[in-house]
């Protein structure tokens, strides 16, 4: 089985292995840019990899359904949508709702994320005087120090896929599905894809929809070092192996969030997804106070209704949308498999709620690519709501990489 562990401490990293009976090394020779071409590790460097180099090149390797019809009806039919009616407006949505109306929206499995702001980031111990609570609050359990406070203000409304991009949602509009557990089955997350063949699946369902794409790529090389020019449907196969590196820039935009087509949330997205106006190191949900008791691979009660990791998922992912869901009908953020987003890794820079951060994407170019949320293998801590991995160069690919698209609410 290969692994893909990041940011581990070497302890913590020691007793992963272990229990799981694996191990791994790795080489890298990438340089910071965006033509990484590492594949995924179990180091304990912060990245992805298996060596301690900060690359990922080791070997070793629901539903709120987010329709758009506009009633605001506020009646409880145990459905899963937002509005809750016994309605027969005719969206055609694939949620796996139990309620009586017969719409099918046709955002199929999309989540509306209203703009806002919120404090991004976990608390130390010494917060922010505006932070609720004030300056002494408590610090939070398995935090670590690139985790500060700020406050951020989103001023887009966006949708976000309510689950993971599956195993047949991928193969079925790239052809080709590169995931290590095939025997999961295709409502499974689609798993060993890197940044790249991330945002060329974007690009993908925008041009299916007859969507402006959001990115432009070019300079693509495939694993098996063809380059295809502009052609990313031309690495997507088991010969090519996906993509290695290209060039990509936003297609026409200043900023992601400016975006028509579909696209990969920002960090700071992706983090007021997964909290839904909550401050508890996890989501809330029924019976689940959003607390953490456990940093490894225990069985911590409140994690385990939802999401999967190393104290529940028996080293293998699971069929999207089996756990509990947050506030706003969002699955297996906490843990499934780790997703890819927008950003470089670097420091959070400062915000206030008189000066706060507003529509943030990160450095301009650093190092790393950011991956959030927990995965099939990680320890409890990792799985946090403001947890965050610089997972080496885009190029990197593992058995807990997977994605979740946005999209701007035009």
């Amino acid at each position: 089985m290969t692994l893909a562990i990041r940011g581990l401490g070497i302890l913590a990293l020691l007793a992963v292995l272990a229990a799981l009976g694996c191990g791994g090394s790795g080489s890298d020779d990438d340089t910071g840019t965006d033509t990484g071409t590492g594949t995924a590790d179990s180091d304990a460097d912060g990245d992805a990899d298996g060596d301690a180099d900060g690359d990922t090149d080791a070997d070793a390797d629901g539903d709120t359904d987010g329709d758009s019809d506009t009633d605001t009806d506020t009646d409880t039919d145990g459905d899963t949508d937002t509005d809750s009616d016994s309605d027969s407006d005719t969206d055609t949505d694939t949620d796996s709702d139990s309620d009586s109306d017969s719409d099918t929206d046709t955002d199929m499995g999309w989540a509306t994320i209203p703009a806002g702001s919120f404090w991004m980031g976990s608390p130390d111990g010494s917060c922010p005087s505006d932070y609720p609570g004030g300056a002494a609050c408590t610090s939070e359990l398995g935090r670590w120090d690139d985790e500060d406070l700020h406050y951020v203000t989103l001023t887009h409304s966006f949708k976000m896929l309510k689950t993971e991009v599956t195993q047949g949602d991928f193969e079925a509009l790239m052809g080709w599905n590169p995931s290590y557990f095939t025997s999961c089955g295709t409502n499974c997350p689609v798993e060993t894809v890197n940044w790249y063949d991330s945002v060329a699946y974007a690009n993908a369902l925008s041009s299916s929809e007859s969507l402006t794409p959001c990115y432009v790529l070019s300079d693509i090389v495939c694993e098996d070092s063809t380059n295809v020019g502009t052609n990313a449907l031309g690495c997507m196969n088991d010969t090519q192996g996906g993509i290695s590196s290209a060039t990509v820039a936003l297609n026409g935009v200043a900023t992601p969030y400016l975006c028509t087509g579909y696209r990969l949330p920002t960090e700071s997205e992706w983090e007021y997804a997964i909290r839904a106006g909550s401050q508890t190191a996890f989501y809330p949900s029924a019976g689940n106070d959003g607390g953490i008791t456990q940093t490894d691979c225990s069985v911590d009660p409140n994690l385990t209704q939802i999401g999967w990791y190393c104290g529940n998922a028996s080293d293998t992912t699971h069929p999207a949308g089996g756990k509990e869901a947050n506030a706003w009908g969002l699955y297996d953020m906490s843990g499934n498999v780790g997703e890819w987003v927008w950003d470089w890794y670097d420091t959070y820079p400062s915000g206030s709620t008189t000066t706060p951060l507003v529509d943030p994407t990160g450095a301009a170019l650093a190092s790393f690519r950011v991956v959030r949320g927990g995965d099939w293998y990680i320890y409890a801590y990792y799985c946090r709501s403001g947890s965050r991995f610089y997972s080496g160069s885009p190029g990197g690919r593992g058995n807990g990489f997977g994605l979740r698209l946005a999209r701007s609410v035009p």
